[in-house]
């Protein structure tokens, strides 16, 4: 009897997770918990590469303290679909936390970054 043998050329390393023929994310620089002083700005940010000539696309996620992560957009926010999110006022968001999804072309698996806690006084 012949056994057949079937890969699914998974691997994971640190921050990355590949599939055969698909980009690879990783991400070299994870975002740093702040701390500021109301009505102070606040910035968070990723440094991310893909393979395969991959596009990165960022999509900042927060969550109130107890809450869930969602997408962030508009108000006090802005570059939210880029490496760096920009916090105009960080008045009443204390204890908030942030984390980006990182997507690329060609279809890698999204991968998240660390989270990050804002801290206003």
């Amino acid at each position: 009897m012949k056994r057949l043998a079937i890969g699914i050329g998974l691997g994971f390393s640190g921050h990355a997770l590949a599939y055969a023929g698909r980009p690879v994310l990783s991400i070299s620089a994870q975002p740093v918990s702040d701390t500021v002083t109301a009505p102070a700005g606040a910035s968070f940010s990723v440094t991310a590469s893909a393979t395969e000539s991959a596009v990165v696309a960022y999509q900042w996620l927060g969550a109130a303290p107890g809450g869930a992560f969602a997408p962030v957009s508009g108000g006090v926010y802005s570059d939210e679909d880029t490496d760096t999110l920009v916090i105009s006022n960080s008045t009443g968001l204390n204890g908030w936390r942030y984390r980006c999804r990182l997507t690329t072309t060609g279809g890698a698996t999204p991968l998240y970054s660390y989270t990050a806690t804002l801290t206003v006084e």
